[in-house]
């Protein structure tokens, strides 16, 4: 019996962006909003070009100076940046390799610290496709 395998690049690339996004998972750890208001929130909007994408966004009606640093699981610093907005949304964009990620919002007056731990797996999916030998009549 042969054997056809039929993997195509396209299809690889897409298993691995679905894969990707339905593992993909933020998560924050309870504690008090560093600005003393609305929770901030990290959403996953999606991935292309090789980054993933992630909204942050937070209501600060003090204007309280927030730090915010987005580093990987060795502590390698991404991004940092101190905002004192008083509605605050920004979408960051981190390459897919560099894999988890660790996004602080501080407060510099309160002292207080949220972090979201960004989860990423990859799973690479083979399809093999079977064929019955054509008869020649």
């Amino acid at each position: 019996m042969k054997t056809k395998r039929a993997i195509s690049l396209k299809n690889l690339v897409l298993t691995l962006v679905v894969s990707l996004l339905g593992v993909l998972s933020a998560s924050a750890q309870k504690s008090q909003s560093p600005a003393g208001n609305m929770e901030p929130s990290l959403t996953y909007v999606g991935t292309s070009d090789g980054h993933m994408k992630f909204l942050l966004s937070y209501e600060n009606e003090s204007s309280e100076k927030l730090l915010v640093i987005i580093a990987d699981s060795n502590g390698t610093t991404f991004y940092e940046e101190v905002y004192s907005d008083k509605k605050f949304s920004k979408i960051f964009s981190i390459p897919v390799e560099v894999g988890n990620i660790t996004l602080s919002v501080t407060g510099h007056k309160k002292k207080s610290d949220l972090k979201f731990q960004v989860t990423t797996e990859r799973r690479v999916t083979e399809e093999v496709i079977v064929s019955k030998p054509s008869v020649k009549s």
